[in-house]
């Protein structure tokens, strides 16, 4: 018998981003503009590597530590 496994996305679009980190569209927005995160352009969506974004919170948790 196979054993389910989860898979984490590669990539995460903009809406998801914001629910993962409990931020707004524009603070995401800022965090590329000050270039603390890199998005990721596919055709028209903007979408960031999820590896990323758990880097960008490791590393804000620990300046808040």
């Amino acid at each position: 018998m196979h054993e389910k496994t989860e898979t984490l996305p590669l990539l995460v679009g903009v809406e998801e981003v914001c629910h993962l980190l409990s931020i707004r569209r524009t603070h995401l927005y800022k965090l590329v503009a000050e270039e603390k995160l890199r998005p990721v352009k596919l055709g028209r969506r903007t979408l960031f590597h999820y590896e990323q974004l758990v880097a960008f919170a490791d590393e804000a948790g620990r300046a808040a530590a």
